[in-house]
């Protein structure tokens, strides 16, 4: 299965279902979220396993 890299920009309550969605998903490679709340991008990036996180 091809693998595809993504990224997230905001993760509010929509972009927070995305992440966890998209981490959860067997053909995404690489998961990228941006945020510019640091308390809530190490929360994300936390429960995801992002591969980069950015504020």
């Amino acid at each position: 299965m091809k693998q595809i890299n993504v990224g997230i920009i905001g993760t509010g309550w929509c972009g927070g279902i995305r992440a966890n969605t998209c981490a959860r998903y067997p053909s995404v490679g690489e998961l990228h979220i941006a945020e510019t709340n640091p308390e809530r991008l190490a929360e994300v990036a936390g429960e995801t396993g992002a591969t980069s996180a950015v504020a």
